[in-house]
């Protein structure tokens, strides 16, 4: 009995050693680590930064496969607390090296993290407008078309990869517009969406050649197809609902143009969240509003609602209910003066000290004001355009309920941080902590 345990951790091991690439086991290691220790054992682990990677096919069978050893050793005499003991001990073997990726990539001289941030930024520059894309939207075209021969289809770019804060292992985004949709809102998918959605997926299939690896992702609130165009090898998220994914794009390139910092910014917060596993738990998008908020508490950027204020609702683009026209004033307009890059992981130490130490519980972080928002006063301060959703639509407002509330600056119903549950909060609260600390002891 007593060499059971030692049995599963080598297999454990075995398993894990064998998994390679894109997606963390830190789902499953959570699952795990949640079911047989106390959160705080797991939130210590966690924390630690312990994450391995994994294809999204392998998450599957090898917690499957984790589960019934245990099940089998549990059968035998194995106790439930033993089992705990082996997955804490798998776990500890791979936190380290997670552990030390993560403070040398925070502990980096300033000359080395600019250095970094320097470099990243250039590929992302390189990234924004590869040749490839032309190929994907092409090849995308070519599909499309003769499936619906009596509707325009366009092709919108967007995302991380457009707006210069992707990486190469970074997804494209890509809205397909088929029969005019661009300027229609939809809170939900509806059966139109879904019907073209199911149409493309089924015509993708049978072309292997040129896509690979398709998984439908339909029950989401922008539901997407995933898959890889095999020429080029880069991974495409394809949605046929989310025009203002698009139109946040472009938002953001404005912002990076206008304060070059805030970029430099979130290229770091990215590699921050990847490093500490926490590539699902909290998407780029949200970090990047964050970040963006941030800077706007410090006056170096605009309250998006200035950049609405002025602009001619009749003649603008609307999405629905939701004006997505802006002012793309200057720096002299604002009467903002340009940061200087180098002080880039100054602000991100701050940054973390801000963020994990917000009132979470009674606050929103607001970008469209650049302040926080009280909850209970929230709806009274927002557009009419809100006002007068919410009232023809009250169950589509923002869920006060929620652990974590950062608001879209063009739906303003839309919470970016929707998926983040008290869990994932407290922990992402602890990670920043740490992180500050680590910068600062650094930089002292």
């Amino acid at each position: 009995m007593a060499a059971k345990p030692l049995i599963l951790a080598h297999v454990v091991s075995d398993n894990f050693k064998l998994i390679k690439t894109k997606e963390k086991l830190y789902d499953v290691n959570r699952r795990m680590l949640e079911e047989n220790m106390d959160e705080a054992c797991a939130s210590e682990m966690i924390a630690e930064g312990a994450a391995i990677e994994c294809t999204v096919g392998s998450i599957g069978s090898v917690g499957a496969s984790c589960d019934k050893i245990l099940e089998s050793n549990v059968a035998s005499g194995m106790s439930g607390e033993m089992c705990a003991g082996v997955s804490a001990a798998t776990g500890s073997r791979r936190k380290d090296a997670a552990k030390t990726e993560a403070k040398c990539f925070l502990s980096s001289t300033l000359h080395a993290a600019l250095t970094m941030l320097g470099e990243a930024a250039i590929v992302g520059d390189k990234l924004k407008c590869l040749p490839a894309y032309n190929d994907i939207e092409n090849d995308l075209l070519g599909l499309i078309k003769p499936l619906f021969p009596n509707q325009s289809i366009k092709v919108y770019k967007f995302g991380s990869r457009i707006c210069g804060v992707g990486s190469r292992d970074s997804d494209l985004d890509l809205f397909v517009d088929i029969g005019d949709t661009f300027k229609i809102y939809e809170n939900r998918a509806s059966k139109e969406t879904l019907a073209k959605m199911q149409v493309v997926q089924k015509a993708l299939k049978n072309h292997p050649k040129t896509w690979k690896c398709l998984v439908a992702v339909d029950k989401a609130r922008v539901p997407i197809l995933k898959i890889i165009h095999a020429p080029t090898s880069i991974e495409c998220d394809i949605n046929f609902s989310n025009s203002l994914g698009y139109v946040n794009t472009l938002l953001l390139e404005y912002i990076f143009s206008l304060q070059p910092v805030a970029r430099l910014m979130c290229i770091y917060i990215k590699k921050w969240k990847h490093h500490i596993g926490f590539d699902k738990e909290i998407s780029t998008y949200s970090m990047n509003l964050m970040v963006i908020f941030y800077l706007q508490t410090l006056d170096i950027l605009p309250p998006f609602e200035k950049l609405f204020r002025n602009v001619d609702v009749e003649n603008s683009l609307q999405v629905g209910p939701w004006l997505g026209s802006y002012q793309q004033l200057t720096l002299n307009d604002l009467n903002i003066k340009l940061v200087d890059f180098n002080k880039a992981r100054t602000y991100v130490e701050e940054f973390f000290v801000y963020f994990s130490a917000f009132e979470y519980e009674n606050m929103v972080v607001c970008p469209y004001f650049g302040v926080g928002i009280k909850k209970e006063k929230f709806d009274m301060l927002m557009p009419n355009r809100y006002t007068s959703y919410i009232k023809d639509n009250p169950d589509f407002g923002v869920e006060f309920k929620k652990p974590m509330i950062v608001q879209d600056p063009f739906q303003l119903n839309r919470n970016v941080t929707n998926g983040v549950t008290e869990f994932h909060l407290k922990v992402i609260k602890e990670f920043m902590a740490k992180s500050a600390d680590i910068i600062a002891q650094t930089r002292n």
